[in-house]
C-alpha cells in the first residue's frame, strides 16, 4: 500500500475539520426531532462534504 507524505500542519487542519464535522453531526443527532431538514440544509451539507473531500485529495 503506497504511503502519502502529508505535512504535520496539513494533518492538523484535516483533524480540526473532521472534529468540527463530527461535532456538527452529533449535535444534529441530538436535535433530530426538533429540526426540520429542507433543501437548503441538505445542499449545504453536500457542499461541505464535497469541499472537505476536495481538500484531502
Amino acid at each position: 500500500m503506497p504511503v502519502e507524505k502529508i505535512s504535520a500542519s496539513r494533518l492538523k487542519i484535516l483533524a480540526y475539520d473532521l472534529r468540527q464535522m463530527r461535532q456538527a453531526r452529533n449535535e444534529a443527532d441530538y436535535r433530530l426531532s426538533e429540526s426540520k431538514i429542507n433543501a437548503n440544509v441538505a445542499k449545504e451539507a453536500i457542499l461541505t462534504a464535497q469541499h472537505f473531500f476536495k481538500r484531502i485529495s
